[in-house]
């Protein structure tokens, strides 16, 4: 047991009789010794002895323990730690639990390399006889196809060279020549042909107001005869 463990209620009425000195305990009171030296033991008391007997005293540290009701030997008790309540788990929301689910990309056709590109636009000039026309073009399917034959002029079969017609507007053409010009009697006509072929409303326009005879239709041939007749 420890010097500032709590009196039991014998202890404390000893020594606060003690304390009071109105009534003293001495070796006169043999039914009090075991509880005045445990009292001594802690140093609450002293016993001093005068003339063979013994009689109790109050010491510092017994009026303190009257006074404060513990032992000033006592630890400072360790305050304990408030343990911390532990919050209610907050609920998530559906939305919130669920994992939400990746945007999915639309897959993108993978583009075509200029040899592919090139390769096709050669196979769908021969497949055509060598020349290809292509009407009523977009500008988009027109820039399409120029692009097509910046791949392609590099891959021409071996002894063949291809050419284009129609980079703005109007029908575009595509020829697959031979080197040795057997074929540009052909390509000239179909370029010309196509110089010639006006399709545009406001083309046909100013033509007509530059050249008025471009358009004039002559008499019929038998307008005259039927004429020198009358």
């Amino acid at each position: 047991m420890h010097p500032w463990s709590p009196l039991n209620d014998r202890q404390l009425a000893l020594l606060t009789r003690i304390g009071d000195g109105s009534t003293p305990v001495t070796s006169d009171n043999p039914e009090l010794a075991v509880t005045a030296r445990a009292l001594k033991a802690r140093g609450l008391i002293t016993m001093p002895r005068q003339g063979g007997k013994w009689q109790a005293q109050i010491a510092e540290a017994g009026r303190f323990y009257l006074e404060n009701g513990h032992h000033p030997d006592r630890p400072d008790p360790t305050p304990r730690k408030q343990q911390a309540t532990p919050s209610p788990p907050q609920q998530r929301s559906l939305v919130e639990s669920k994992p939400k689910p990746a945007p999915r990309r639309s897959a993108k056709p993978p583009r075509s390399s200029p040899a592919e590109v090139g390769a096709a636009l050669i196979s769908e000039v021969q497949q055509a006889g060598r020349f290809l026309r292509i009407p009523d073009l977009s500008e988009a399917e027109r820039a399409r196809y120029r692009r097509a034959f910046d791949a392609a002029r590099q891959r021409a079969p071996e002894g063949y060279h291809l050419k284009y017609s129609g980079r703005a507007k109007g029908d575009f053409f595509l020829g697959l020549l031979r080197v040795s010009g057997e074929d540009d009697t052909e390509w000239n006509r179909i370029r010309l042909a196509r110089s010639r072929v006006i399709t545009d409303v406001e083309d046909v326009l100013v033509t007509v107001a530059a050249n008025h005879s471009a358009f004039e239709i002559s008499a019929h041939p038998t307008a005259g005869a039927t004429r020198d007749r009358t």
